[in-house]
């Protein structure tokens, strides 16, 4: 993991994070666009979810050919960010992408993943 970063007990478990990580198909959703400022561990935990599931399956879970796709291909798994989650994101570009995106609904993880 290329954005491994080392945390200790007498410090706050939140850093601030690489804004540029190699390999798309592994990325939180965070790090599509600079959404957040901070890196914390729930990117690690994202990515290894990432991983598990490719190994379940054969295949990536979310292939993306561009950040876009990325996006794409997360939402329709897991339906579009609630208006809280969206009025956070810090980069505006990506709040007015994922605002103006249709409404898809989360897929059951039982269905995708029998």
């Amino acid at each position: 993991f290329g954005l491994a970063r080392v945390a200790f007990n007498d410090t706050p478990t939140t850093v601030f994070w690489t804004d540029y990580v190699a390999t798309r198909w592994y990325r939180a959703p965070e790090l599509c666009g600079s959404f957040f400022t901070k890196y914390s561990p729930a990117i690690d935990i994202w990515s290894i979810g990432c991983i598990f599931a490719e190994i379940l399956t054969g295949k990536p879970l979310f292939p993306g050919k561009n950040v876009v796709h990325q996006l794409d291909l997360m939402t329709d798994l897991l339906g579009t960010p609630s208006l809280d989650t969206v009025s956070r994101i810090r980069n505006e570009k990506a709040r007015r992408y994922l605002s103006s995106m249709r409404k898809k609904q989360p897929v059951c993880f039982s269905e995708r993943f029998p």
